[in-house]
């Protein structure tokens, strides 16, 4: 048998089945070949040293020049993912502070409250040569003033700072700190009172404006507190017992802003503008108007919500969509999405290994299966769609944190989007209408939290049952990662088995 093998390889037929699958990847979509190949040369360097990184690039252009046609571009990726990880970490050179800190630093962010009495928070060194970027927490003390804190506050801090690793272990926290050019993990014994303040710019005055007026119209209930994250990205609004039931439910990625939220108002703004211009204009200039249009009301939004990296990363995708698009580059869907994916990783090495871009094209290749599997039916269409995206994202889950929802693929069929558009547009639009200050006008906005008020209540009944899911560890979460994966799998075969099918069809119309 080990002979067998021996031969084959050297008859080259592995080689040539390898060549004969990335053809065919390469001319179903070729953007997303590359960029998958740009995230293994990321992946890769990420476990070797500076010079083994310059021997590597080196050794992959040699093999880029002498290698036949069909492996360049698995090789042009994995050199392109090398140089796109040179630069972050030859910038490395942060010196070390000795453990007992004493400095001035700029808070950059908005302080976070992850747990009652404790504040997270970025700050700026800026009595260091190269201004590190510190990832500060502290408890709410009155010599510590850590609860008065706002993005720009330049503050005194002493406290005991410990140096950021980029370790073996790509997903551990410290690695996930140093991918966010955080080099030092500090604990605040002291925090003075801000020595300058900057100005609050547009979009922060913006939101406090908009938290006052949504809290003299609702009054600080909780459907209100919905609204604001759900759909404009408020943090630490709400209750612990409401956010857990939304994890055992399967239904975090709706309480924070992220690509779901930002490629829905993207989609409706652009529908929309595409259903008036049809009805002024005609031809290819409407098709640029409208995206130009739908992306600068996706900016708006991004920035307004804190441009966090979540949301930006959803924008730079719907950006990428949308030059595709309006190119002509390919009309198929997976070559859009393999567009955004390598933008993205050239911007955020080694972004492949965070769990929400995970998440974000997990849920776009489930949504380009469902879309060819319910092909001439939008409910078959529909029901492929959410079925898909919920069988790529929950084997994502399960592989990161053990966390399996029984109840998250209903919920997600019939709630997830539905709810999410209820508050990305009618509550939008209900808050912007209460501006008016006529009789009434504030009535479409409460009708909104009254319905999310109804809503949450049963949700958080039904994580009480044995339907919300729990935790599995060990073994079983091995078990159920594969399960998940297996299925996965199937539906990709399925997906390309009816892909192939179609093809012929598509050549002749």
């Amino acid at each position: 048998m080990p002979l067998t093998v021996i031969q084959l390889f050297l008859r080259g037929v592995p080689l040539r089945l390898l060549r004969r699958y990335i053809a065919t990847a390469r001319s179903y979509s070729p953007a997303t070949l590359f960029a998958l190949t740009v995230a293994l040369g990321q992946l890769l360097c990420w476990f070797l040293s500076p010079s083994l990184m310059l021997s590597t690039v080196m050794v992959l252009a040699f093999l880029l020049a002498v290698t036949a046609r069909g492996f360049r571009v698995l090789l042009m990726g994995l050199l392109i993912g090398a140089l796109s990880c040179l630069v972050p970490i030859y910038c490395d050179r942060s010196v070390a502070p000795s453990r007992e800190l004493v400095t001035i630093v700029q808070i950059e962010g908005e302080p976070r409250r992850t747990t009652p009495g404790r504040v997270v928070f970025k700050a700026r060194d800026l009595l260091a040569s190269d201004t590190p970027l510190l990832s500060c927490r502290a408890l709410e003390l009155p010599w510590r003033n850590s609860a008065s804190l706002l993005e720009g506050d330049i503050v005194w801090l002493r406290g005991v700072a410990e140096e950021v690793q980029r370790e073996s272990n790509p997903w551990s926290w410290q690695s996930w700190l140093w991918r966010r050019g955080v080099r030092y993990e500090c604990k605040a014994d002291f925090i003075s009172t801000p020595i300058w303040r900057e100005a609050s710019a547009p979009f922060a005055i913006g939101r406090e404006m908009v938290m006052e007026r949504v809290d003299g119209i609702a009054q600080e209930r909780s459907g209100a507190t919905l609204f604001l994250s759900m759909a404009l990205g408020y943090h630490d609004l709400l209750s612990k017992p409401v956010e857990d039931a939304f994890t055992r439910l399967g239904l975090t990625h709706l309480l924070v802003v992220s690509g779901y939220q930002v490629s829905l108002v993207f989609g409706v703004v652009a529908s929309c503008l595409a259903g008036l211009g049809a009805q002024i204009l005609s031809g290819r200039f409407v098709r640029l108007a409208v995206m130009i249009a739908a992306l600068g009301v996706a900016l708006v939004y991004v920035l307004f919500i804190g441009a966090e990296m979540s949301a930006t990363r959803a924008f730079v995708a719907a950006a990428c969509v949308c030059l595709e698009s309006l190119g002509e580059f390919g009309r198929r869907f997976a070559q859009r999405w393999g567009v955004a994916l390598l933008v993205m990783q050239l911007i955020w090495p080694w972004a492949a290994l965070e769990i929400g871009v995970q998440l974000t094209f997990a849920a776009l290749a489930g949504i380009g299966v469902g879309m060819c599997l319910g092909r001439g039916s939008w409910i078959r269409s529909y029901l492929w769609i959410n079925t898909a995206a919920w069988l790529f994202t929950s084997a994502v889950v399960v592989a990161w944190s053990g966390a399996v929802s029984f109840a998250g693929l209903i919920l997600n069929l019939l709630l997830a989007a539905p709810w999410s558009f209820l508050n990305c547009t009618a509550g939008i639009v209900g808050l912007s209408l209460s501006w008016l200050d006529l009789p009434l006008s504030s009535g479409p906005f409460l009708v909104v939290v009254w319905i999310n008020e109804l809503i949450a209540e049963c949700l958080l009944l039904l994580s009480e049952s044995d339907l919300a899911g729990g935790k599995v560890e060990g073994v079983w979460q091995l078990v159920t990662c594969a399960a998940l994966t297996l299925g996965s799998g199937l539906i990709l075969l399925r997906a390309a088995r009816q892909q192939s099918i179609n093809a012929p069809l598509d050549l002749v119309r």
